[in-house]
């Protein structure tokens, strides 16, 4: 068996694991912010909701639902409370021609004070096919009440539509 066969069977078969347990809920964000790296003015997030407005962006990266970056951006995330947090999706865009790729890198850091991270998770397989395609990270039902994402780009454009953490609301302890 070849190493290319092996690796996309390798992937197909990670693909088809759940990532979030059974009973794990869509967790809404109350609010998210660029640290650094924002969109570009020719693609921005005109609504600043477009990571989190629950809509995949199209195929045509020009439809207004994705956020076109240029710079590797870090994005923090905020949530009404704390929760454990099971996965975080993040939905990418490639077309080559244009210059679209997938991510090389995606770093996920946790927070339950806003103010100190631990890294949790990271992910280096992409999709890297054209087309519109999410890719989930399992954090293990992480504690968090923010979360921060660092993605590093994989081409010359990174095109993100979606972001959406999955989990339960943290155990209150006695």
């Amino acid at each position: 068996m070849n190493l290319r066969l092996a690796a996309g069977l390798l992937a197909a078969a990670l693909a088809a694991l759940p990532v979030s347990p059974a009973g794990a809920e869509v967790i809404a964000c109350s609010a998210y912010r660029y640290l650094s790296g924002p969109p570009s003015p020719s693609y921005p997030d005109r609504t600043g909701a477009v990571l989190t407005d629950g809509s995949v962006g199209s195929p045509d990266f020009t439809d207004g639902s994705w956020a076109g970056f240029t710079e590797n951006p870090v994005i923090e995330f905020q949530f009404d409370k704390e929760y454990a947090l099971d996965s975080v999706e993040v939905v990418y865009d490639v077309a080559a021609g244009p210059g679209l790729g997938a991510p090389a890198q995606i770093a996920v850091f946790v927070s339950t004070d806003g103010t100190h991270f631990t890294r949790q998770a990271a992910a280096v397989a992409f999709d890297r096919t054209e087309g519109v395609h999410r890719a989930a990270i399992p954090l293990y039902a992480a504690s968090a009440g923010r979360d921060r994402i660092e993605v590093t780009r994989g081409a010359q454009w990174l095109f993100l539509s979606e972001v959406t953490f999955r989990g339960a609301p943290a155990a209150v302890p006695v």
